[in-house]
């Protein structure tokens, strides 16, 4: 997410709340991955690194 978001010239926070905010469907679609890339990346942190 921090990849995308440096290549793309934007900020993952301001795509989040300001894309919500307006009701617009990418703001609900970054959310949603942003949850599901937690979860996986909160799995794998714990299988492999604890």
């Amino acid at each position: 997410m921090g990849y995308g978001a440096r290549i793309s010239f934007g900020c993952n926070i301001g795509a989040l709340f300001s894309g919500i905010a307006s009701m617009s469907l990418h703001g609900w679609v970054f959310m949603l991955f942003l949850f599901f890339g937690a979860w996986i990346g909160s799995k794998l942190l714990v299988k492999y690194f604890m």
